[in-house]
């Protein structure tokens, strides 16, 4: 007996879409501030700020949320300048944002530490 398409496919569509990602882009530079911190364990590490504020209104308003966590990305000499700073308190600027089940992370375009 020749098992079904349905039978066959459907236990791998269930997988799929359980893993959604979506990319939420913005026209004009959105920020957020909080402190940051650098998250997971060894070797597995990556830079996050735990969001106190939204720097703007707008779309981004309702997407950030106070407490939440946001792994950060971005080119290598802005991320190597964020390290130095971790337990700061900074403003995050970036377009795009990515939405996950397993958590949310912003693309950095540039950062201010605060005084």
């Amino acid at each position: 007996m020749k098992a079904g398409f349905s039978t066959v496919a459907l236990p791998f569509l269930v997988i799929f879409s359980s893993c959604a990602v979506t990319d939420k882009i913005f026209q004009e530079e959105s920020c957020v501030e909080g402190t940051l911190y650098i998250i997971g364990n060894e070797p597995f590490t990556h830079l996050a700020i735990e969001a106190d504020s939204a720097c703007s209104g707008g779309q981004l308003a309702s997407l950030i949320k106070k407490k939440d966590m946001y792994v950060l990305s971005g080119k290598e000499g802005v991320m190597l300048a964020l390290y130095k700073y971790q337990g700061k308190k900074a403003r995050v600027f970036f377009k795009r944002m990515r939405v996950s089940a397993d958590g949310n992370s912003i693309l950095v375009s540039r950062f201010e530490i605060a005084k």
